[in-house]
């Protein structure tokens, strides 16, 4: 299947980083957030990011801030979903918001649209039950900050079909990343430590495992609003 128009659900850091990347890659990107605010601020920060690119790849010819942007369409509206080959989900990680999104967007989508969920700790089959299409549901978990990492986790789920598989490797293939690292701690205060324990919760719940028991370091910094980059303060500083 051919991956011409592509939809992402979730316009945070992740969502926006998989959003440039795929408008760099010549992909037309729908990007779907609740609030006209939050597309805005990612916009924003997918220009800011496109300024810092050629620091990275000197040398590189690259597109124009304005050529990039203009193959992502900006909206509130699922129903813009319509046409999309693909869908990656990036809302965050609550269920009651996941159970809310699928069948809506399976309701709208073609039904050879791929969906991929961005997801760390919910299972991948659990989520596909919620639509009409299980065979063509797949885990697809970007590292954080997607422009930066170049490993991508990709989950099968019980029904997710060998073809669904392939397709999301080959759009996985013609994304770009600049491939520099970031280290754990740095990318836990890019992520945001509220974030972080909040999956490591589920994780516990879900699981009943010990090894997912959430570190006392990080309730402490996350009940003192040592959230990482978003508070101004985290395992790093970013105040002025």
């Amino acid at each position: 299947m051919e991956i011409g128009r592509v939809g992402v659900v979730g316009a945070g850091v992740i969502g926006t980083g998989v959003a440039q990347s795929l408008a760099q890659t010549g992909h037309e990107v729908v990007l779907v957030d609740v609030s006209p605010e939050i597309l805005a601020s990612a916009e924003k920060e997918i220009r800011k990011s496109l300024r810092f690119q050629g620091m990275f790849q000197k040398g590189v010819q690259t597109e124009s801030a304005g050529a990039v942007v203009g193959r992502i369409a900006l909206t509130t509206d699922l129903a813009d979903l319509r046409d999309v080959d693909f869908v990656v989900e990036n809302v965050p990680e609550k269920w009651e918001i996941k159970r809310e999104i699928y069948p809506r967007i399976d309701a709208i989508c073609p039904a050879r649209a791929v969906f991929a969920v961005n997801t760390s700790c919910f299972s991948i089959t659990r989520v596909a039950a919620l639509t009409r299409r299980p065979d063509r549901v797949v885990g697809m978990h970007f590292m954080n900050p997607v422009l930066l990492k170049p490993m991508v986790e990709v989950i099968r789920g019980y029904h997710t079909s060998e073809e669904t598989l392939e397709t999301g490797r080959r759009l996985l293939h013609q994304m770009a990343c600049f491939g520099h690292k970031m280290g754990p701690l740095e990318t836990a205060d890019l992520i945001g430590l509220d974030t972080i324990l909040y999956s490591i919760e589920v994780l516990s719940e879900s699981f009943d495992d010990s090894k997912f028991r959430p570190c006392p370091l990080l309730r402490k910094m996350v009940d003192a609003g040592l959230l990482g980059r978003k508070s101004g303060k985290g395992f790093y500083d970013y105040g002025d």
